[in-house]
């Protein structure tokens, strides 16, 4: 039996599920905002705390997943995501601090074993494709998120997405369990798991200069999309003037618009061999899609602005299938594949932290959400340009089986 299509939905199943998890608190922010009285750029800061912890836990990924196996981890970053939304439910800034640490440990880290799974079972040809679908369960998510969340909230109050979304996230965990041992690795007990490792992850993607300057693309175009993420919805209801399903709506537009823009560009990709190079030139697309939507007027029609977040979608949110299969083409052998993707996971996780940091800086002290779009996004053209310069890596190595 051909496993990679069971492989390949699971993964991008349960990637969609995290991501639509940590997409409950800034989605629902214009409406806990003023039920606790704390400041939307405060409760926008939430994504930088998670990641600012993403940055440590992806550089011991790698260990993670020698020692219990990729399904195994996947099962506790959907169990500890979970939780994650329970520790939230008392509301309150305290509650939302523990939950945004809790999911900063475990949720970030689903890159590195799903990616795992898949390159054992994807052949060079297929390595595009195939990551970019599975990546597409990261804009699905947010189209979950952008349209059940509102609709959650009207139905059960703020807590209802809280809840549900839990309880999906553990019923899933339960449901991969008949995956362990068959789509895996096999687990070793006598790996360690210890910071120690943070620094064989970090020599291993700063081991060349092409991969350096990749890895800093990929925090910059992170830092681009989670900034958006946070802050999007909060942007459309305060200063556009949207209703929360509305902008709800708009986000989930732009989600469904990266989920295409993944496969897109896995397609095309492949079929020219020219992963590298559309990887760096959606740097600069992303920089004046984002500059555009922070253009937007109140007085605006709908569609107008429905077709700035399309644009940002396709650009800012549809990079990472693109992205794994470069982490697979520099990997040395499968053995680097996890280790590879945990550090430049780890580096994306950093951009994750500081630029959004950054925008919640400027958004306080200038009040200007287009300041905060435009600086932010900035970073992201200027590597995007980097890494065209630079061109193809090489072709494709022995972390793939052959065709």
């Amino acid at each position: 039996m051909n496993r990679l299509p069971i492989a390949l939905g699971v993964t991008t199943g349960q990637l969609a599920l995290i991501t639509a998890a940590g997409m409950v608190i800034p989605v629902a922010a214009p409406v806990m905002a003023p039920i606790f009285d704390i400041d939307l750029a405060l409760l926008g800061s939430y994504s930088s705390t998670v990641y600012l912890l993403g940055i440590f836990t992806n550089y011991v990924v790698g260990s993670l997943v020698a020692r219990y196996a990729s399904v195994r981890v996947t099962q506790i970053v959907l169990v500890m995501a979970a939780l994650a939304l329970i520790i939230a439910l008392p509301g309150g800034l305290a509650a939302l601090a523990m939950s945004a640490i809790l999911f900063g440990l475990f949720g970030t880290i689903s890159g590195a074993p799903s990616t795992d799974i898949l390159a054992r079972l994807t052949t060079p040809r297929s390595a595009a494709l195939v990551f970019s679908i599975k990546q597409s369960g990261q804009p699905l998510g947010g189209v979950l998120a952008g349209l059940a969340v509102p609709a959650l909230i009207v139905a059960f109050g703020w807590r209802g997405p809280f809840v549900a979304v839990a309880l999906v996230l553990l019923l899933s965990a339960i449901a991969m369990q008949p995956m362990r041992g068959r789509y895996d690795g096999t687990p070793d007990p006598s790996v360690r798991i210890r910071f120690g490792n943070m620094g064989q992850t970090f020599r291993a993607v700063f081991h060349d200069k092409d991969a350096g300057i990749f890895a800093v693309a990929v925090a910059t175009y992170c830092g681009v999309q989670i900034a958006f993420t946070a802050y999007a919805v909060t942007y459309l209801v305060d200063r556009l003037g949207y209703s929360l399903a509305a902008a709800g709506g708009l986000f989930a537009a732009s989600q469904v618009a990266g989920a295409v823009g993944r496969i897109l560009w896995g397609v095309v990709g492949a079929r020219f061999d020219v992963v590298r190079p559309l990887f760096g030139a959606l740097g600069p697309a992303m920089m004046i899609a984002a500059t555009a939507f922070a253009s937007a007027a109140a007085d605006w029609p709908v569609a107008a602005i429905g077709a700035l977040s399309v644009a940002v979608g396709i650009t800012a949110v549809s990079w990472h299938g693109l992205m794994f299969t470069e982490i697979v083409r520099l990997a040395k052998d499968k053995s680097d594949v996890g280790v590879l993707a945990g550090g430049v996971i780890g580096l994306s996780c950093l951009g994750a932290f500081v630029v959004p940091l950054v925008f919640a800086l400027l958004l306080k002290f200038t009040g200007s959400y287009a300041l905060a779009f435009i600086a932010t996004s900035l970073p992201a053209g200027v590597m995007g340009l980097a890494v065209m310069r630079r061109g193809r890596r090489r072709p494709a190595v022995a972390a793939l089986p052959a065709d």
